[in-house]
């Protein structure tokens, strides 16, 4: 007898059924994996423009700049006539942007910014929607707190 090198017909088909059946199961793991990455990139996103846009604005307003427009679907955070910010809302979407004819757009996907201002606070409440993810923020700023007393 001469020795025979390679595979016979039936480990090859055994290979092929294992691998028939360990293929989808692997294939399944990694695109829920990956799914569930793209959740949490999209969620990151969201809460890194709501949070850039809420820290940018809670500072102006702290340093005593005030909204102010026509309506809530147009207005601008303005002290001593400079405009810090524009919010417009054109559709069921609004946005947010620092002035100037190159200003730079904070969010398009805003889906609800209110703002309720009283004598020594102003509540503010930041919704942004995109297609996987959204985020609700709402903060109060107590002016009271920034302003300095003089004693005499």
């Amino acid at each position: 007898m001469m020795n025979q090198r390679g595979f016979t017909l039936v480990e090859v088909l055994v290979v092929i059924v294992i691998l028939g059946l360990f293929l989808p199961v692997a294939y399944s793991l990694i695109s829920y994996t990956m799914d569930g990455q793209r959740q949490v990139i999209a969620e990151n996103e969201v809460q890194i423009e709501a949070r850039r846009i809420m820290e940018y604005m809670t500072e102006k307003m702290r340093d005593d700049a005030r909204w102010v427009g026509e309506s809530d679907s147009n207005m601008k955070l303005v002290k001593n006539e400079t405009v810090w910010l524009i919010y417009e809302k054109e559709g069921t979407l609004g946005n947010m942007r620092l002035p100037g004819a190159n200003g730079r757009v904070l969010s398009q996907s805003i889906e609800t910014f209110i703002v309720t201002e009283s004598d020594s606070s102003t509540q503010v409440k930041l919704e942004i929607t995109k297609p996987r993810a959204s985020i609700v923020l709402e903060s109060t700023i107590h002016y009271s707190r920034f302003v300095n007393e003089v004693s005499e």
